[in-house]
């Protein structure tokens, strides 16, 4: 029994030890197959992704491969050795299909405190980055068997009102991931130009081909579909699985319009993490 007590107590310490404490997640965040961006309603702030980050494959099921989920242990323990305090910074998502790499993004939940209690990043190890899109932060990190892209792109820096976006990019060294670079400046120029751009949480139609008449499809979703509590993803997909409408619907909402084009859809009605409650065919023209 002494044992037993002996080793228990040497497992709690070094648990103490390593550092185990959790990044918390920032809730309400989403993507919508077909449309490259990340969006949270929470921080409000949307994330421009690319393309070529997303093959097919890791699209097969409805479900975002990027959600806001726990860290591994792996990834918790390098989040600390680059010097993120988890009192401070929270996992915006996290990729949770096999991609062939892990991406992290973080925001931080607080600025720095007027009594200095509060401790971002420390950004001056880091090379600091300026161009034509804007400024952001920059190291790279090999490993024995991965390389490490960290980015530190400023949203605010204004006084107390710091906001800064982290992307953390790991892929074996002996490969070649240009498309992060691209997600990097992306956003640069994206919150250079709007800050936070929380915009991006709609996909409309402008126009129909060959100038063909614009239809207002007006919707109603089903009273028992319908959630009182929660935001969910109102989305039009075309016979082959195209995205050509989404929208973000708040607590309570069941009933609004949007424009279409004529054909044969299916609108879907989902939760942020992409499950569908409630859908139905439709023919338009």
């Amino acid at each position: 029994m002494l044992q037993v007590l002996t080793r228990l107590i040497l497992l709690y310490l070094v648990l103490s030890l390593c550092g185990c404490r959790s990044y918390k997640q920032v809730p309400n965040g989403f993507m919508v197959k077909g449309y490259p961006y990340f969006i949270n309603v929470d921080e409000r702030l949307t994330v421009r992704l690319d393309s070529m980050m997303f093959e097919k494959i890791e699209w097969q099921v409805d479900p975002s491969p990027l959600k806001a989920e726990k860290l591994s242990l792996n990834q918790k323990k390098l989040l600390r050795t680059l010097g993120y305090n988890t009192d401070v910074y929270a996992v915006l998502f996290k990729n949770t299909v096999p991609m062939g790499y892990q991406l992290i993004a973080l925001v931080n939940t607080d600025a720095v405190s007027r009594d200095g209690r509060e401790q971002l990043l420390d950004l001056g190890r880091m090379q600091r980055k300026v161009t034509g899109e804007g400024k952001w932060f920059e190291e790279r990190i090999v490993e024995r068997k991965n390389e490490i892209h960290h980015a530190v792109i400023p949203i605010s820096e204004k006084l107390f009102e710091e906001k800064y976006l982290s992307l953390i990019y790991i892929f074996p060294k002996e490969e070649s991931h240009p498309a992060i670079e691209k997600v990097v400046l992306a956003n640069v120029s994206k919150f250079n130009d709007f800050g936070a751009f929380y915009g991006g949480e709609l996909k409309a139609v402008e126009s129909c081909p060959d100038d063909s008449e614009v239809y207002h499809h007006e919707y109603e979703i089903p009273e028992k579909f319908g959630s009182t509590t929660d935001y969910r993803v109102l989305k039009a997909t075309d016979k082959s699985g195209k995205l050509v409408y989404y929208t973000l619907l708040n607590p309570g909402y069941r009933i609004g319009a949007f424009r279409i084009c004529a054909g044969s859809y299916s609108l879907q009605y989902t939760t942020l993490d992409g499950e569908v409650v409630w859908e139905e065919e439709i023919i338009i023209g």
